[in-house]
């Protein structure tokens, strides 16, 4: 698991190419891997003896993996050199996160995540500028009020200071300050007293001993670096790969003396690929997705600005072992109601028009209570509750606003004994949480009360289809009790518009997805599911399914109202037709209407 794998590479017709001799993954040791990590120069000089004391280069020999992977032991060598300080990740992604990307793009199972770039990689770890400095976290303190920047200096180097001039991007000074010095590898503040974080574009100047570095922090890039909302006596953390709670950052979420959530995350999904920072399984225990080059999650952090209770972050999915090309625009806001209760609004603007279909977008919360977690879909308020399993709190609220949730699921993470997940009690516990259960679950909810058959618990809402440019938004309420949860839901849902019960119903975007089992044998028993996925806005939507032969004679109707507050689930056909008479074996038409929208599928029915 720990271990990196190196292919080789050539240099044919001045393409760089990997030869068929360098083989490649997926790995059976880690589901989802990718294998080889990265390529490097794979031959070398071939060398003659020309006399007992002398010798002769005699051209190059074939690429090999035997040649590859000291050139890249000898790189991790050299960054080490340059930079003493950096861990063995920090070294690994600047070799792994520089590579040049070859055919076929992205991260891949031929090239890894590319060809190593040295001078790259040395620039990433700071070794050829000696000091190298980063801003990490822009945010508004609105007790000092000041604008506070944080740098970080990756470079061995210590930086001896300077002076700090902010102004807007293409204008007038606004403010001037000290840059303090910074140690290698370590951060440092700059505060800028009265200057209000706002939605304009800032440059950072910092000018020392003769030299000018510029930053437009409207745009310049995170790293992984931890923000915390406050409010009240709440704190809350994320992070710029889409993170939340204490994966993130510590506290996860701090709020009436304990801190329940250990992790969760923005889903973006299309059939089986999922974008994601959610749980997977690695060698039975639990752990966050990890993939070849060191990153957390899928999501790559590209700006973030935050204030005392407001986050704004610009994300996407390059990380991802098969990105969609998910650019995320997220706003998180933090509301605390007296000292009871409180509040989370995430909204997320999806941009997506290089995808062919439309996709869903989920939130998944992994919350820890004392002893075992309790998760039921509640139709009273439309929302999946989380609490203790003996009902002593604390009590949080999943849902939607705008929308209902369009699936819902309590997901069994599984039972912990000695730190790991005991085999088979969950998802994480003794097989992976691959991308295609994320994805069904996202598709087709799952069961929406847990049970006593495992301890840990997660909740899942999802939300779609969705057209690109389309905001989606989810509201997370917590309460000391139940009621006081409640009040929380409400002031969420008035805050953000909530669901207006006399609005006009509108029903958009309906999508059949693929029946199950197909074909259907309906001598053995069971029922085949018709699964679709439809928006919804207002009040309530009829849903009606009419079933045909391939010839045309009408089989079967059912008529079902569809609520706001209810999650979709499956119609089924159990192979009795209206007449109380078993179907034939054949091919059977489907047509779906759901508002005024319709859709015809096909299935088999095989005894």
């Amino acid at each position: 698991l720990n271990s990196s794998a190196v292919g080789s590479a050539d240099l044919v017709g001045g393409e760089i190419v990997v030869p068929d001799n360098s083989l490649g993954g997926p790995s059976p040791c880690v589901p989802g891997a990718v294998k080889p990590e990265v390529v490097a120069p794979g031959n070398v000089p071939v060398v003659r003896a020309q006399s007992p004391t002398t010798a002769v280069v005699a051209g190059r020999s074939g690429a090999f993996t035997s040649w590859a992977a000291p050139g890249a032991t000898g790189s991790i060598a050299l960054l080490k050199g340059l930079n003493p300080a950096a861990s063995s990740s920090d070294l690994k992604g600047a070799l792994f996160g520089t590579a040049v990307d070859l055919d076929p793009p992205g991260l891949d199972n031929r090239s890894g995540a590319g060809f190593i770039d040295l001078v790259a990689a040395a620039e990433r770890v700071g070794g050829l500028g000696g000091v190298s400095l980063e801003v990490t976290v822009v945010r508004w303190d609105s007790t000092a009020p000041a604008l506070i920047i944080e740098l970080f200096n990756g470079g061995p180097e210590a930086f001896p200071g300077g002076m700090a001039l902010l102004r807007e991007s293409g204008g007038p000074l606004l403010a001037s300050g000290s840059a303090p010095a910074i140690a290698s590898r370590a951060r440092s503040l700059i505060r800028f007293p009265g200057v209000e974080l706002a939605e304009r574009s800032l440059t950072l100047s910092i000018v020392s001993d003769g030299a000018r570095l510029d930053f437009v922090l409207s745009s310049s890039r995170t790293t992984l670096t931890t923000v915390q909302l406050e409010d009240g006596a709440l704190t809350f953390s994320l992070d710029a790969s889409g993170r939340i709670g204490r994966v993130a950052g510590v506290p996860g979420f701090g709020f009436l003396d304990g801190d329940w959530l250990a992790g969760g995350g923005l889903l973006f999904g299309l059939g089986d690929l999922v974008s994601d920072g959610a749980y997977v399984d690695v060698q039975s225990r639990p752990s966050l997705k990890t993939n070849p080059i060191g990153s957390d999650t899928d999501w790559s952090g590209e700006s973030q600005l935050s204030a005392a209770n407001r986050a704004r972050l610009q994300l996407t999915d390059r990380r991802a072992l098969q990105p969609l090309g998910a650019q995320v625009n997220e706003t998180i806001d933090l509301v605390t109601i007296g000292d009871t209760a409180a509040y989370i609004i995430i909204e997320a603007t999806l941009d997506f028009s290089t995808l062919a279909g439309a996709p869903l977008a989920g939130l998944l919360l992994d919350w820890d209570f004392a002893g075992r977690d309790s998760v039921a879909w509640d139709d009273a308020i439309g929302a999946s509750v989380m609490t203790a399993a003996d009902s002593s709190g604390p009590w949080v609220a999943l849902t939607t606003a705008g929308r209902s949730p369009t699936t819902s699921a309590a997901i069994p993470l599984g039972s912990v004994s000695g730190g790991r997940y005991v085999l088979g009690s969950g998802v994480l516990g003794g097989r992976a949480f691959p991308d295609s259960e994320k994805g069904r679950l996202m598709r087709l909810g799952g069961a929406l009360v847990s049970t006593s058959a495992v301890e840990d618990w997660a909740q899942l809402v999802s939300l779609g289809p969705l057209e690109p440019g389309a905001s989606v938004t989810f509201l997370v309420a917590v309460g000391v009790t139940m009621d006081a949860m409640r009040a929380a839901l409400d002031s969420a849902r008035k805050a953000t518009g909530g669901l207006d019960p006399d609005a006009e119903p509108v029903a958009t975007g309906l999508q059949l997805l693929p029946p199950f089992p197909n074909p259907f044998d309906p001598t053995a028993g069971g029922r085949i599911k018709l699964p679709f996925l439809v928006g919804r806005e207002g009040g309530t939507v009829q849903s009606v399914l009419e079933i045909y032969t391939i010839s045309g004679r009408f089989v079967y109707r059912e008529n079902r109202p569809i609520t706001p507050s209810e999650t979709i689930t499956p119609f089924e056909w159990d192979g009795i037709d209206g007449a109380g008479k078993p179907a034939a074996t054949g091919v059977y038409g489907y047509i779906l209407r759901v508002g005024p929208e319709s859709r015809f599928g096909k299935f088999v029915v095989l005894k």
